[in-house]
């Protein structure tokens, strides 16, 4: 009998341990909205404590409104790129185009407008052309849900003030983590 119980004690940690393998590995591919941050790197984070991750990066610099920018792409263990915008030294931006993280519901590439709208129905969808033609879904967090714009009426990209209809399937195909929250126009 003592055999048995021993035997069930050290299922139940092996098990517990798993799980908790399997929920740290879930939470390191999450996207926290209130802590801004993807995975294990969150937005204000200097660059010094991204090198200290560990994680593989790629160092770059990209052109943006005239002004060269660096970014450090970070391989988090689920395997997604994480691009870092790095401004004065710390984490300014992050920016994922996989599939793979999600937010605290459930969202991330791949929904569609639909589904951000029924999971955050006080939401905004914001679409223009400041700097470059924009389809965003915004919900009042540090994430902003990059929409396919190639589904969008151009006519929708000349005028922030004009009505447009809303494809409702159109995806996201990026999620941009913001060191604040994203600010809603008008």
């Amino acid at each position: 009998m003592k055999r048995i119980r021993l035997y069930l004690v050290a299922l139940a940690m092996v098990a517990s341990g798993c799980r908790g393998e399997a929920t740290r590995r879930a939470d390191e591919a999450a996207i926290n909205s209130s802590l801004g941050s993807v995975a294990n790197i969150r937005t204000g984070m200097s660059s010094a404590d991204l090198s200290a991750l560990g994680l593989p990066m790629r160092f770059r610099s990209v052109l943006m409104e005239g002004d060269s920018y660096a970014v450090v792409d970070a391989v988090i263990e689920s395997g997604a790129v994480v691009e870092c915008l790095m401004e004065s030294g710390k984490v300014y931006s992050l920016t994922v185009t996989s599939p793979l993280p999600r937010d605290e519901e459930g969202m991330g590439v791949g929904s569609t407008l639909s589904e951000l709208r029924a999971t955050y129905p006080a939401g905004r969808l914001l679409i223009g052309d400041e700097d470059g033609s924009f389809a965003n879904f915004v919900n009042g967090t540090n994430v902003v849900f990059g929409l396919r714009q190639d589904m969008f009426d151009p006519k929708c990209f000349d005028s922030m003030a004009m009505e447009c209809a809303e494809p409702k399937e159109v995806a996201v195909v990026k999620v941009v983590v913001n060191s604040g929250p994203a600010n809603w126009i008008r």
